[in-house]
């Protein structure tokens, strides 16, 4: 038990999850800080799973989802950024997930499509990207 502090503290820094600082284990009465998500730390592998499976080509919709530079600045068919680092009323990408693509000029169906919305910590964590910067690493 007593390398349990470390496997917390490793345990936060891969999942983007707060880093247990606290030393006494008993009072817990520190202030977690949340690490800032990265693509490189959960959403890329979010949009592998949940988006790349179509959008792998430009097929469908016109972009893919490889790399952060897929997304990150580049103007989508309505001219908003896909990814607006700071911005989710200026990230299309975050208008097609919440289904409010219509409202910006968008066209076409909610993403992603044809499966279950994401799920409320996937969509935590893509807004947190975005509102953090959208950092690489």
């Amino acid at each position: 038990m007593k390398h349990a502090g470390w496997l917390l503290l490793l345990i936060g820094c891969a999942g983007g999850e707060p880093v247990e600082t606290d030393t006494d284990p008993v009072v817990d009465t520190d202030t977690d800080v949340p690490l800032q998500p990265v693509w490189r730390d959960g959403v890329q592998a979010m949009f592998a799973v949940r988006c790349a499976p179509c959008h792998t080509g430009y097929d469908f919709g016109g972009v893919q989802v490889n790399t952060r530079g897929d997304l990150v600045d580049v103007p989508s068919s309505t001219g908003m950024a896909y990814i607006t680092p700071g911005s989710l009323e200026d990230s299309y990408v975050w208008h097609k997930i919440e289904d409010t693509h219509h409202e910006v000029g968008g066209d076409g169906e909610r993403m992603p499509l044809d499966t279950a919305p994401l799920d409320a910590d996937e969509t935590a964590l893509l807004s947190d990207w975005i509102l953090a910067g959208a950092p690489l690493q």
